[in-house]
């Protein structure tokens, strides 16, 4: 393979990757290649104490970087390697002295952004208390403030940071994948859902089911009512959903009046009576202004080695038949 061929599988591999797992391999990666050296350095100058220490740290970057690599970003691991670099950091210090306070403040970077922000503010502040304890004793007053304040500027300043950052990306999140009118999850976020299953589906088959659904004549309730009433309605008929169905369900809005359910671990008989019993719930049911309102549903079980594409267009076509067959009613796919 040529340089050009290995930069793209590279730049291709992290593209797949969160922003936490690059981090992670980053800092694998980076250890694996640095620390060779100054093992060998260590042990020409029989300062046996860093070999030992740089050589551990080796092996559990290595360690780091495939489990990384090949499990992606979990938090037992973050949490870790967060610890496991404070650790490192402090028995530097203990053995080399102040000289080696720098690598604190790379290390602290990295627990921020492998952590949540109130995570790492206490990992990384609990390890600069450790620090002083190890310094305090053998620095001047002075020298020894110096070093401990902007420590805790640094936490401070990270702390600030990345919970801002932390707080504009779960608004942003929230803007992309969730239905600004019924408050359920929208399209793309059922794609990526979808995306997300078929992949695990590869691995380990389970049951799945989905039911794809829409409002019975819902442009005569829009002509009649008004489009302001017709969203009313459609909100009214995503909360009766949404509050019928477990926690491991997903309600998402397809599109206009049309709506998915995602059923984990369940087959398609055990879909059909969840179909008919939030058919007969809506059909019950009075609508803002007085609408009553009925629903047709299509119920797919995933099949195996089938796409999202297949499985969704089964669904569809259960929907129609549903429609064709007089509307109100659950059709299965088989």
């Amino acid at each position: 393979m040529d340089a050009v061929s290995f930069i793209h599988k590279i730049r291709t591999e992290f593209k797949k990757r969160s922003e936490q797992e690059v981090v992670m391999l980053s800092c694998s990666a980076l250890g694996i290649l640095y620390l060779p050296p100054f093992i060998i350095y260590r042990i020409i100058n029989e300062d046996w104490s860093m070999a030992v220490i740089d050589s551990l740290v080796f092996l559990i970057m290595v360690l780091f970087f495939r489990f990384n690599y090949m499990k992606g970003s979990i938090l037992s691991t973050r949490l870790t390697m967060s610890a496991f670099l404070m650790i490192a950091c402090m028995a530097v210090v203990y053995l080399k002295g102040i000289s080696s306070i720098f690598w604190y403040f790379p290390a602290v970077i990295v627990v921020y952004y492998l952590l949540k922000p109130i995570h790492a503010v206490l990992i990384s502040l609990s390890s600069a208390v450790t620090l002083s304890f190890i310094l305090y004793s053998s620095l001047e007053s002075i020298v020894f403030a110096s070093i401990l304040v902007p420590c805790i500027l640094m936490n401070l300043i990270l702390y600030i940071t990345f919970n801002s950052y932390a707080k504009i990306e779960k608004q942003l999140t929230k803007l992309v994948t969730i239905d600004s009118l019924t408050g359920v999850r929208n399209r793309r976020s059922l794609t990526q859902e979808l995306a997300n299953i078929v992949m695990s589906q590869r691995r380990i088959f389970f049951n799945i089911s989905l039911i794809m659904f829409d409002l019975d004549n819902f442009k005569k309730i829009n002509d009649e009512h008004g489009h302001v009433i017709g969203d009313e309605v459609l909100i009214h008929i995503a909360k009766i959903f949404s509050l019928n169905i477990r926690a491991s369900d997903s309600l998402f809005r397809y599109g206009g009046e049309e709506f998915v359910i995602l059923l984990p671990d369940v087959n398609l008989p055990e879909a059909f009576t969840v179909s008919e019993n939030l058919r007969k719930l809506v059909a019950a049911s009075t609508l803002p202004s007085g609408i009553t309102a009925t629903v047709s549903m299509g119920v797919a079980q995933q099949l195996k080695a089938e796409t999202a594409v297949e499985w969704l267009k089964r669904a569809d076509a259960a929907l129609y038949k549903a429609k064709q067959n007089g509307r109100d009613q659950v059709v299965i796919s088989q």
